[in-house]
Protein backbone atom coordinates (compact mmCIF):
# COMPACT_ATOMS: atom_id res chain seq x y z
CA UNK A 1 0.00 0.00 0.00
CA UNK A 2 2.71 2.33 0.88
CA UNK A 3 4.63 1.66 -2.28
CA UNK A 4 1.74 2.19 -4.39
CA UNK A 5 1.24 5.94 -2.97
CA UNK A 6 5.17 6.09 -3.54
CA UNK A 7 4.75 5.04 -7.20
CA UNK A 8 1.87 7.53 -7.52
CA UNK A 9 3.50 10.56 -5.95
CA UNK A 10 6.66 9.94 -8.26
CA UNK A 11 4.07 9.42 -11.11
CA UNK A 12 2.63 12.82 -10.16
CA UNK A 13 5.76 14.48 -10.06
CA UNK A 14 6.92 13.58 -13.57
CA UNK A 15 3.76 14.80 -15.10
CA UNK A 16 4.26 17.92 -13.17
CA UNK A 17 7.58 18.25 -14.16
CA UNK A 18 6.57 17.90 -17.94
CA UNK A 19 3.85 20.51 -18.01
CA UNK A 20 6.10 22.72 -16.50
CA UNK A 21 8.77 22.15 -19.24
CA UNK A 22 6.48 22.32 -22.13
CA UNK A 23 4.83 25.49 -21.16
CA UNK A 24 7.54 27.44 -19.76
CA UNK A 25 10.37 25.76 -21.87
CA UNK A 26 11.44 26.33 -25.16
CA UNK A 27 13.61 29.18 -27.39
CA UNK A 28 13.88 32.76 -25.43
CA UNK A 29 11.45 34.70 -27.38
CA UNK A 30 12.38 38.18 -29.13
CA UNK A 31 11.60 41.67 -27.69
CA UNK A 32 8.81 42.29 -30.06
CA UNK A 33 9.85 45.25 -32.48
CA UNK A 34 7.66 48.60 -32.68
CA UNK A 35 4.87 48.77 -35.26
CA UNK A 36 5.51 51.02 -38.35
CA UNK A 37 4.42 54.21 -38.06
CA UNK A 38 2.32 55.00 -41.31
CA UNK A 39 3.11 58.13 -42.67
CA UNK A 40 0.21 60.27 -41.40
CA UNK A 41 1.39 59.04 -37.71
CA UNK A 42 4.90 60.34 -38.47
CA UNK A 43 3.71 63.61 -39.80
CA UNK A 44 1.44 64.12 -36.56
CA UNK A 45 4.85 63.64 -34.47
CA UNK A 46 7.06 65.65 -36.61
CA UNK A 47 4.77 68.62 -35.90
CA UNK A 48 5.44 70.92 -32.80
CA UNK A 49 3.31 71.16 -29.68
CA UNK A 50 0.91 73.86 -29.97
CA UNK A 51 3.03 77.32 -28.81
CA UNK A 52 0.73 78.87 -25.69
CA UNK A 53 -0.91 81.91 -26.21
CA UNK A 54 1.23 84.96 -25.74
CA UNK A 55 0.12 87.12 -22.82
CA UNK A 56 -1.63 89.97 -23.51
CA UNK A 57 0.90 93.11 -24.35
CA UNK A 58 0.77 95.65 -21.89
CA UNK A 59 -1.53 98.63 -23.28
CA UNK A 60 0.38 101.98 -24.45
CA UNK A 61 0.52 104.73 -22.72
CA UNK A 62 -2.59 106.79 -22.51
CA UNK A 63 -4.78 104.18 -23.50
CA UNK A 64 -7.70 103.62 -21.53
CA UNK A 65 -8.10 100.18 -19.59
CA UNK A 66 -10.24 98.63 -16.89
CA UNK A 67 -10.32 96.57 -14.22
CA UNK A 68 -12.88 94.32 -12.66
CA UNK A 69 -13.44 93.48 -8.93
CA UNK A 70 -15.59 91.27 -7.50
CA UNK A 71 -16.83 91.56 -4.25
CA UNK A 72 -19.68 89.53 -2.22
CA UNK A 73 -22.02 91.93 -1.55
CA UNK A 74 -23.46 95.56 -2.37
CA UNK A 75 -21.45 98.00 -0.47
CA UNK A 76 -23.52 100.78 1.49
CA UNK A 77 -21.97 104.05 -0.05
CA UNK A 78 -18.55 104.99 -2.20
CA UNK A 79 -17.78 106.91 0.85
CA UNK A 80 -16.22 105.28 3.87
CA UNK A 81 -17.22 108.70 5.81
CA UNK A 82 -21.04 107.95 5.38
CA UNK A 83 -20.88 104.14 5.69
CA UNK A 84 -17.66 102.83 7.55
CA UNK A 85 -17.23 99.69 6.05
CA UNK A 86 -14.87 97.55 4.91
CA UNK A 87 -16.10 97.19 0.84
CA UNK A 88 -16.68 101.49 1.20
CA UNK A 89 -13.45 101.82 2.11
CA UNK A 90 -12.16 99.55 -0.40
CA UNK A 91 -14.26 101.55 -3.61
CA UNK A 92 -14.15 104.95 -2.09
CA UNK A 93 -10.16 104.12 -2.74
CA UNK A 94 -10.38 103.27 -5.50
CA UNK A 95 -13.18 105.90 -7.36
CA UNK A 96 -12.05 108.67 -5.30
CA UNK A 97 -9.00 110.62 -4.71
CA UNK A 98 -8.36 113.37 -1.25
CA UNK A 99 -6.33 116.55 -1.24
CA UNK A 100 -3.75 114.30 0.33
CA UNK A 101 -3.23 110.73 1.75
CA UNK A 102 -0.33 108.75 3.29
CA UNK A 103 2.12 106.44 2.26
CA UNK A 104 3.16 102.63 3.94
CA UNK A 105 5.48 104.55 5.53
CA UNK A 106 3.36 107.58 7.24
CA UNK A 107 4.60 109.81 4.63
CA UNK A 108 1.62 112.51 3.37
CA UNK A 109 1.88 112.99 -0.36
CA UNK A 110 -0.59 115.28 -2.66
CA UNK A 111 -3.02 113.89 -4.74
CA UNK A 112 -5.80 116.31 -5.93
CA UNK A 113 -3.72 119.05 -4.54
CA UNK A 114 -0.50 120.74 -6.39
CA UNK A 115 1.54 120.81 -3.83
CA UNK A 116 1.18 120.91 0.30
CA UNK A 117 0.86 123.99 1.95
CA UNK A 118 3.37 124.83 4.74
CA UNK A 119 4.68 128.51 6.49
CA UNK A 120 7.87 128.57 4.19
CA UNK A 121 5.18 128.40 0.93
CA UNK A 122 2.81 130.43 2.03
CA UNK A 123 0.11 128.14 2.10
CA UNK A 124 -0.20 128.45 6.00
CA UNK A 125 -1.29 131.72 7.90
CA UNK A 126 -0.91 131.41 11.38
CA UNK A 127 -2.33 134.24 13.73
CA UNK A 128 -0.29 133.98 16.74
CA UNK A 129 -3.09 136.45 18.96
CA UNK A 130 -5.89 134.27 18.26
CA UNK A 131 -4.16 131.37 17.82
CA UNK A 132 -5.93 130.20 14.43
CA UNK A 133 -4.87 129.59 11.32
CA UNK A 134 -6.31 129.64 7.13
CA UNK A 135 -4.73 127.16 5.12
CA UNK A 136 -5.07 128.22 1.55
CA UNK A 137 -5.20 124.62 -1.17
CA UNK A 138 -4.09 125.21 -4.96
CA UNK A 139 -5.70 121.76 -6.60
CA UNK A 140 -3.85 120.03 -9.65
CA UNK A 141 -5.39 121.38 -12.83
CA UNK A 142 -5.10 117.42 -14.75
CA UNK A 143 -7.54 115.93 -12.64
CA UNK A 144 -10.94 115.18 -14.26
CA UNK A 145 -14.41 113.60 -13.64
CA UNK A 146 -15.56 110.83 -15.56
CA UNK A 147 -17.78 112.78 -17.54
CA UNK A 148 -14.67 115.06 -18.51
CA UNK A 149 -15.15 117.85 -16.51
CA UNK A 150 -12.36 119.27 -14.15
CA UNK A 151 -12.20 118.69 -10.64
CA UNK A 152 -12.63 122.56 -8.98
CA UNK A 153 -13.09 124.29 -5.63
CA UNK A 154 -16.36 123.82 -5.74
CA UNK A 155 -16.26 119.88 -5.75
CA UNK A 156 -14.25 120.32 -2.60
CA UNK A 157 -16.56 123.22 -1.13
CA UNK A 158 -19.78 121.06 -2.26
CA UNK A 159 -18.04 117.52 -0.26
CA UNK A 160 -17.38 119.93 2.63
CA UNK A 161 -20.93 121.09 3.24
CA UNK A 162 -22.46 117.79 2.46
CA UNK A 163 -20.14 115.99 5.33
CA UNK A 164 -20.92 118.82 7.32
CA UNK A 165 -24.92 119.43 6.81
CA UNK A 166 -26.48 119.18 9.70
CA UNK A 167 -29.32 116.30 9.24
CA UNK A 168 -27.15 114.37 6.23
CA UNK A 169 -23.97 114.89 7.77
CA UNK A 170 -21.49 113.13 9.25
CA UNK A 171 -18.32 113.56 12.08
CA UNK A 172 -14.94 113.95 10.45
CA UNK A 173 -11.64 114.50 11.66
CA UNK A 174 -11.24 118.31 11.86
CA UNK A 175 -14.37 119.05 11.63
CA UNK A 176 -14.55 120.96 14.96
CA UNK A 177 -11.60 123.04 14.41
CA UNK A 178 -13.01 124.66 10.82
CA UNK A 179 -15.07 127.43 10.65
CA UNK A 180 -15.57 127.01 6.76
CA UNK A 181 -14.06 127.04 3.32
CA UNK A 182 -13.93 129.92 0.76
CA UNK A 183 -13.42 129.35 -2.78
CA UNK A 184 -10.90 131.95 -4.18
CA UNK A 185 -10.51 130.67 -8.03
CA UNK A 186 -11.25 127.40 -9.57
CA UNK A 187 -8.38 125.75 -8.15
CA UNK A 188 -7.91 127.69 -5.04
CA UNK A 189 -9.90 127.74 -1.81
CA UNK A 190 -8.77 128.48 1.87
CA UNK A 191 -9.84 126.57 4.67
CA UNK A 192 -10.18 128.96 8.10
CA UNK A 193 -9.46 127.01 11.33
CA UNK A 194 -10.73 128.27 14.52
CA UNK A 195 -7.63 127.19 16.44
CA UNK A 196 -4.05 125.94 15.42
CA UNK A 197 -4.40 122.66 14.02
CA UNK A 198 -1.23 120.50 13.07
CA UNK A 199 -3.28 117.62 11.35
CA UNK A 200 -4.01 120.20 9.06
CA UNK A 201 -2.88 118.04 5.91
Amino acid sequence: MKKDKFWLLVSLLIVVSMLVVACGGGEEVAPTEPAETTQEEAAEEAEPAEEAEPAEEEAPAGEETSITIIIPEDPAAFSSYVADTGYSQMLMEMVLIGLTDIDAEGNIFTELAAELPTIENGGVAFDEENWTMDVTWTLRDDIFWADGEPVTADDVIFTWETLTDPEMGTWVEGVDYTDGLEKIDDHTFIVYYNTVYPNYL
